[in-house]
């Protein structure tokens, strides 16, 4: 599917389209927008994502006054990024909206490919290939300064043949060459954390490191697994949090 993008409306949704919508999501789209649910489809996750079909609904809820007029809408920039960060794989896009508007006005919608998979902590543990191609997938986001501030296990899936990255949202901009080094060193470093099992993860440092050209696999990883474990507890303190206030 072309990824060029073109301008589209919709009811109250203003946007850009990269593929025609199934007629019956073009028609029920409006009432999404409106009610700030996709009645009748698969929640994954509560108020926010859906499965409908083929495809997957999500719903950005309406930013601050500030940052609506300071930054383009959530899913437009989602959908935006999909050309920005090839050839790293992700969700091909559809339609992203913001609804301009009435009671929900500031909030935006943004429908891709829904993508079969699983995510990176159950993958590693199932399939060998997604365990022989991690290392790769980094080091080519590294390569291509594809850094992500929130990048957790949640937002990697394994789709069977190849990793992708399918929340956008938390992508960063161009950042001086030293503050990238140092976000895509705390992105893998998440990822070591995350798999909290240093032997299993030590192989595919030194093969990250490899396909970066960099010989420092050794002598970094000490600091690698010693910061990917802050940064998973950091993480675990978070979602515990966030249960308590339910």
């Amino acid at each position: 599917m072309s990824r060029s993008a073109r301008p589209y409306s919709l009811g109250l949704g203003r946007g850009i389209a990269f593929a025609e919508l199934p007629a019956e999501i073009e028609a029920a789209l409006p009432q999404w927008m409106a009610s700030a649910t996709v009645a009748g489809a698969v929640e994954l996750k509560p108020s926010t994502v859906w499965r409908v079909g083929a495809f997957a609904v999500k719903r950005f809820p309406a930013p601050t006054a500030w940052l609506r007029l300071t930054r383009r809408a959530p899913a437009l920039r989602c959908a935006e990024a999909c050309a920005r960060i090839a050839p790293v794989a992700t969700p091909a896009p559809l339609v992203a909206l913001e609804v301009s508007a009435g009671p929900r006005a500031g909030e935006s919608w943004l429908i891709v490919d829904f993508i079969e998979g699983e995510h990176l902590t159950r993958a590693l543990r199932g399939d060998p290939r997604a365990v022989s191609e991690l290392p790769a997938f980094f080091a080519t986001m590294h390569e291509h300064g594809v850094l992500h501030g929130d990048l957790n296990a949640a937002n990697l899936l394994w789709d069977g043949t190849r990793w992708q990255l399918i929340d956008l949202e938390g992508l960063r901009g161009s950042l001086h060459r030293l503050r990238m080094q140092a976000i895509a060193r705390d992105q893998w470093s998440r990822v070591v954390g995350t798999l909290r099992d240093p032997e299993f993860v030590r192989p595919l440092h030194a093969e990250y490191c490899k396909l970066l050209g960099r010989g420092d696999a050794e002598r970094e990883w000490p600091r690698i697994e010693r910061r990917g474990r802050r940064l998973a507890q950091r993480y675990d303190r978070l979602l515990a949090e966030r249960a308590a206030k339910g």
